[in-house]
């Protein structure tokens, strides 16, 4: 998995659905949602930066705590790894998926992971909701007539997260 950065370089959004949002009108260079560093982007597969933890449970609880309140606050459990507001946090993120990858990640810990929403794997969960969200936001470009979605609306905030993900991957 790549970093943002070199996914807006290398173009990873196929061109089929790139131009499937274009045909709805689809703003690519709009300003809306959190800033760099605020919850949006993806964390990248294990670079070999580890973090070390004493196994503490009120430590690991700690981080938990905290990422349920990101998710709360970002909807979703997509912290970046550099993320500035709490670099702790999104590096214990990536190290519960390298835990998992490697077979280390107490079943526990993997279950209340599960209960939360984690994404253990990002390119499966974005093929997966692709075409759903992208009729969703052809139902909302239909009713209002523009496919801004609104991040502070309850009920649209996964989709508002999809549409800043879109924008981050297009070619």
């Amino acid at each position: 998995m790549f970093h943002p950065e070199t996914k807006r370089r290398k173009g990873i959004l196929k061109k089929d659905r790139e131009e499937k949002l274009n045909a709805l009108g689809f703003v690519w260079s709009c300003r809306q949602g959190p800033a760099r560093g605020s919850g949006d982007d993806e964390v990248e597969e294990d670079d070999g930066i580890s973090v070390e933890y004493d196994n503490d449970d009120s430590k690991w609880e700690e981080r938990f705590e905290l990422l349920k309140d990101f998710k709360e606050k970002y909807g979703s459990c997509k912290v970046p790894k550099r993320f500035e507001e709490d670099p702790q946090l999104g590096l214990w993120v990536a190290d519960m998926r390298q835990q998992k990858k490697t077979g280390e990640l107490d079943a526990e810990r993997e279950r209340r992971l599960d209960s939360v929403g984690f994404v253990w794997d990002f390119q499966a969960e974005w093929n997966k909701n692709w075409e759903e969200r992208f009729y969703q936001i052809k139902a909302y470009k239909d009713k209002w007539g523009h496919c801004t979605i609104p991040k502070n609306v309850p009920s649209l905030k996964q989709l508002a997260q999809w549409v800043r993900d879109v924008r981050k991957n297009r070619r």
